[in-house]
């Protein structure tokens, strides 16, 4: 029935994920792994390894066939593929689907306190420390190539910043036809490059609700599938993150976001048509069309939403430079899967690669390992001990129990830095007479980086303490979050990060 050819299915997934994945937890991708370590693995579970290269070149509908033959099984996992990867069981690369369809089993998900923007931040934090810097608003124009290597980068403003290697994570297209030099590239490369299928564009829409407007039984994530045989647009998924954290929210408020596959023709970020009357209209449409897909499940929602700001596809190009919004690069599809996708070493000497264009493809933990793999790659190069994880010092999820505020500085002089709103505009900035990065600050401060705020107030306040001797503190004033709270205290937390460690 049907119990036992899920049974048998996922006995052979985890046969395959417990003998190989699991137990050879290496943050490195298949591209990057010396053959040595690949050999190790092959002599380690024979059968299985040669089964899992077998899976190489096939699909997830491959390993289906042989256990399911139930027809609403078939359509639960092309939802759950669709979902997760934006492609179906016939084009999902059946290694995805093994660690797709076992992990949420095995390890179940967990979301980053104070969103996946903690998730830079704490890379921000760990390059600081180490003398690094981040360089935020700074646009790469071109890549510098000197004598065939690449040696820098020229930024939009003119400026020049020189380096030993260029690692570039964004995407392909990008990268081989607009920040290379002209005829640089091989024919063929730009041609696999152009020929690439990129994922969907998506709709993204921020908001607030009256918490009434919810279902009691509402989860913090709510999947809602459409057409269960294809993808499209009726796809959608709410993150309702306040019923975890209410401090996000005001009381009987609920934040939510909003995320899905469109089909409309979005104009460029860079067109005449960004921004026109035809754009908010299109905004409009649109806002309304996934109000109205909630609104199927959760009737009351869409009249109880009191805020809301949609992000189109122009919008994730204008901010992230996604070609046409796509929001995951080019799709983890057959044709297209793991090996056939870019590697960390490019055919430009000292230039490398990470991010969702390469092998790992979509989603933070395969992003994540394909900029470990980027960084052994050039450790590698410089003849130096590459970074290899010990099993044995697994780290385990710290879990925040709901109702707990979940992203709080730890240091209580800073506990309010957690309220900037991270305004795109900085008010408080522009009006601040010693031009301090008060958002810059803020956002450091909310990662628990101390050393890297101070640093940051050093390099943007020429005068310390400045911040103590100007009387009218006009960035009280200017705060966003004023218009609907009490302001961030600003003032009294560059008075704290300016004092005594």
């Amino acid at each position: 029935g049907t119990i036992g050819q899920l049974e048998a299915f996922y006995h052979e997934l985890e046969g395959l994920y417990e003998a190989v994945m699991s137990a050879n937890s290496v943050f490195l991708s298949p591209s990057e792994t010396p053959r040595e370590e690949l050999a190790r693995g092959l002599f380690r579970h024979p059968v299985q390894e040669a089964r899992l290269l077998g899976l190489m070149s096939r699909n997830a509908a491959h390993l289906m066939r042989k256990h399911i033959k139930d027809e609403g099984i078939w359509r639960f996992f092309n939802k759950l593929t669709s979902t997760y990867t934006y492609t179906t069981v016939e084009e999902t690369p059946a290694l995805v689907a093994v660690t797709m369809f076992l992990e949420n089993h095995v390890g179940g998900s967990y979301y980053p306190a104070g969103s996946p923007m903690m998730l830079s931040a704490r890379l921000e934090k760990a390059l600081e420390k180490f003398g690094g810097s981040i360089r935020y608003g700074s646009t790469v124009s071109r890549i510098l190539i000197e004598d065939g290597k690449a040696v820098g980068v020229e930024l939009e403003t003119g400026e020049r910043l020189g380096a030993g290697e260029v690692v570039y994570d964004g995407t392909v297209w990008n990268l081989y036809e607009k920040l290379l030099p002209p005829g640089l590239v091989p024919a063929d490369v730009l041609k696999k490059t152009r020929y690439l299928v990129p994922s969907f564009p998506s709709s993204v829409l921020y908001g607030a609700v009256e918490s009434r407007a919810l279902p009691a039984d509402a989860f913090p994530v709510e999947m809602m599938a459409g057409n269960p045989d294809r993808i499209d647009e009726n796809d959608i998924t709410l993150y309702l993150s306040s019923l975890e954290d209410p401090s996000l929210a005001p009381e009987g408020t609920s934040s939510f976001m909003l995320i899905g596959p469109t089909s409309k023709s979005w104009p460029s970020p860079f067109s005449p048509e960004y921004g026109g009357e035809g754009y908010r209209r299109m905004k409009e449409e649109e806002t309304a069309r996934m109000l109205g897909l909630v609104g199927a499940c959760f009737p009351a929602f869409p009249r109880g939403v009191t805020f809301r700001e949609l992000g189109t596809p122009s919008t994730v190009e204008r901010y992230l430079l996604k070609n046409g919004g796509a929001v995951a690069g080019p799709k983890a599809c057959m044709g297209q899967e793991l090996m056939n996708r870019q590697h960390a070493a490019t055919f430009v000497p000292g230039l490398y690669m990470c991010g969702e264009s390469t092998v790992m493809g979509t989603g933070t933990p395969a992003v994540t390992i394909s900029g470990i793999s980027a960084a052994d790659v050039v450790l590698r190069a410089r003849g130096l001990p590459e970074y290899r994880n010990r099993p044995a010092e697994r780290q385990r999820v710290h879990i925040i129990p709901r109702s707990r505020p979940g992203n709080r500085p730890s240091d209580p002089r800073f506990m309010d830095a957690a309220l900037c709103q991270w305004c795109e505009t900085s008010p408080c900035r522009k009006v601040c007479p010693a031009d301090i990065d008060i958002m810059g600050i803020m956002r450091r401060l909310e990662a628990t980086n101390v050393d890297g705020a101070r640093k940051r107030l050093v390099e943007t306040d020429a005068h310390l303490p400045s911040c103590a001797a100007c009387m009218e503190r006009p960035c009280l004033a200017a705060c966003s979050r004023g218009s609907f709270a009490e302001s961030v205290p600003i003032p009294s937390i560059l008075e704290a990060l300016a004092g005594p460690a």
